[in-house]
């Protein structure tokens, strides 16, 4: 097996999976850096040492981030689980820890002044949207007309982060938003 056809029957395997596009993206854009890292080696000759030596020589002396990191094992893991030949043994691959850093929080001041600036009616609504209900920016995107309910101040989030559905509170202010922005 030549590294194409491997890379393309681990994208068709993740695909079939139901990965999302992006991790499937991700995931095929680290193995392809690695792989090519060493162009003498077929796929199923490389080694725990050569994924060390990888992340040391390409990853760490060169600033990548850990989050790339934790991509690339994550994949190679993967690719290795669904491979016949392998030298690599997979449950010996560790992750980097992952950074626990807390987020940048906004004030409600600030948040004022933002959507108070903002004079756009359809960005002004996106934005009290996100804000308010916590959504993620692909989540208010796809977010359709039959996915509030006024009756019971609710709102569904199809298919958010994870393929996962779910529901959120939404207040009047965001409901009054959202009726103007559809007159308009």
């Amino acid at each position: 097996k030549g590294t194409f056809t491997a890379l393309d029957y681990f994208k068709e395997w993740m695909e079939q999976k139901r990965y999302s596009p992006q991790t499937v993206k991700n995931y095929l854009q680290a193995i392809t850096s690695f792989f090519s890292y060493f162009p003498e080696k077929q796929t199923e000759e490389i080694t725990n040492a050569d994924v060390i030596h990888y992340n040391h020589e390409v990853i760490i002396k060169n600033g990548i981030s850990a989050s790339y990191q934790r991509v690339l094992v994550s994949a190679l893991k993967l690719f290795y689980q669904t491979q016949q030949k392998k030298k690599i043994i997979v449950e010996e691959l560790q992750r980097p820890f992952k950074e626990r850093r807390l987020p940048d929080v906004l004030s409600k001041e600030d948040v004022k002044k933002i959507l108070d600036v903002t004079e756009n009616l359809k960005h002004k609504t996106m934005l009290s949207l996100i804000y308010s209900g916590g959504l993620r920016i692909g989540e208010a995107i796809n977010m359709k007309l039959t996915d509030i309910d006024s009756k019971r101040m609710m709102m569904r989030v199809v298919r958010g982060k994870g393929n996962k559905d779910r529901f959120i509170g939404l207040s009047p202010k965001i409901l009054e938003l959202l009726r103007e922005y559809f007159k308009a």
